[in-house]
């Protein structure tokens, strides 16, 4: 496997969202009138438990454009999907309600009293038509609450092989082996979902090399 294509770290993922941010606000004479959210894990964190990762993780990235918001707002820290063994999770074993090894899959991961019905998930795949999609983010059976990060996985995991179900031609770039319809579906992880808008999170995902 060629280093260069691995996977880079969620930390990574969430420092480039800062960057384009900041880029879009440069580019319309704007300025970001709040300060940024922690990066997870702190910079020296990140930077060793990365070295770590690309040693130990055999996982490409998916590529994808990176959404900017048209306004402004307070963007959160990423949503981590993990196991003890690695810093994914497998598409197919969320769908299937067989996250056994996730990290925290109880942990409600939507915060603010204010929390709305419906949060959007984009994707952004290179090569493809941008795709957005509303979920239920609020439990009526926990009060309206947040629902858990195993909830979120299933959700996520299910628009995306329904996405993936109407496309009667290859997803991205031919060379990743995804679609027709399912094609390749096992082998799509996530790693997290970064929030790129009042609303909206864009999920982190990655491929398993066949």
């Amino acid at each position: 496997m060629d280093p260069a294509h691995v996977q880079g770290t969620p930390e990574l993922y969430y420092q480039a969202q800062q960057e384009a941010y900041e880029r879009y606000w440069r580019q319309l004479g704007l300025r970001m009138n709040h300060s940024q959210p922690p990066t997870p894990g702190g910079s020296s964190h990140a930077q060793q438990h990365g070295q770590a990762s690309v040693l130990a993780i055999a996982y490409y990235d998916l590529p994808q454009r990176d959404y900017v918001a048209k306004r402004r707002f307070q963007p959160k820290s990423p949503i981590l999907f993990r196991t003890q063994t690695t810093e994914y999770i497998r598409l197919f074993d969320a769908l299937q309600g067989t996250l056994h090894g996730l990290l925290g899959p109880d942990d409600a991961v939507f915060s603010g009293d204010n929390l709305s019905q419906k949060q959007s998930i984009r994707l952004e795949i290179v090569g493809c038509p941008s795709f957005e999609r509303q979920i239920n983010v609020r439990n009526p059976a926990n009060n309206g609450k947040s629902i858990t990060r195993a909830k979120v996985a299933e959700k996520i995991a299910k628009e995306i092989a329904d996405y993936m179900k109407r496309h009667t031609v290859p997803l991205g770039e031919p060379s990743l082996g995804l679609g027709p319809g399912m094609q390749g579906y096992e082998r799509i992880v996530l790693i997290g979902l970064r929030h790129v808008s009042m609303s909206s999170w864009q999920p982190i995902l990655g491929l398993i090399p066949t």
